[in-house]
């Protein structure tokens, strides 16, 4: 749900994806939910992971097994969708621990967004390749990985990006106290209770954050 209110909302956000959004069908509108329902993902699981890339053992095992199931959702079982989410996964990690203000994973989710309805993607990265490293946009723009008009007005996509995120995060926490109260009495209950509340913290920080770009 958080996914596909996102993908809306994006449609009437920016120009370009409106433009390609046209008319509208539904092959276009569930192509653009899967896009933010995985992009989501990344900042729903991240909390349980740190701020780690998830690359192996139980972190990235919960990792993929989340997305293999989003994808299903989706009709897609294809290995390279999956590959290519656990990489922009990757670059989404490392860019969260690097508290990078204008992060190429959003540029990279923005391109996916682009390609769902029909356009070019115009990043020229591969999964094996992320997470890039230490990168400057002038460096990916001169070695031809992105071309410059790709590049999203970042003060405005962090903050939609940032909304949404705060969107996903919130529908988690509620779930958790749900399941809280179905497990109620359990110790199931208080793991879904601490859950929530982690959660809700990183809400709360998010929201601030918001308030902060807003600002700026």
């Amino acid at each position: 749900m958080a996914g596909s209110v996102a993908a809306r909302q994006s449609v009437k956000t920016y120009q370009q994806l409106r433009t390609l959004w046209g008319k509208g069908d539904e092959e276009k509108a569930v192509a653009l939910t899967k896009v933010f329902s995985l992009a989501m993902l990344s900042a729903y699981l991240r909390p349980a992971r740190g701020s780690e890339p998830a690359t192996s053992g139980d972190r990235g095992d919960t990792v993929r097994e989340w997305a293999k199931a989003i994808l299903e959702l989706f009709e897609d079982d294809s290995p390279e969708s999956l590959e290519h989410f656990l990489g922009v996964d990757r670059q989404y990690a490392y860019d969260v621990a690097q508290a990078r203000q204008s992060p190429l994973s959003d540029v990279i989710y923005f391109s996916d967004a682009v390609a769902a309805l029909g356009g070019r993607s115009a990043v020229k990265l591969t999964a094996g390749e992320l997470p890039v490293k230490n990168y400057t946009y002038g460096g990916l723009v001169g070695r031809g990985v992105i071309p410059e008009s790709a590049l999203p007005d970042f003060v405005s996509w962090r903050t939609f990006s940032g909304a949404a995120t705060m969107l996903s995060v919130d529908t988690a926490a509620g779930i958790e106290r749900r399941l809280a109260e179905y497990y109620d009495g359990t110790p199931e209950a208080e793991v879904h209770l601490r859950r929530a509340e982690e959660l809700e913290r990183g809400l709360q920080q998010a929201a601030r954050k918001l308030k902060e770009l807003k600002q700026d």
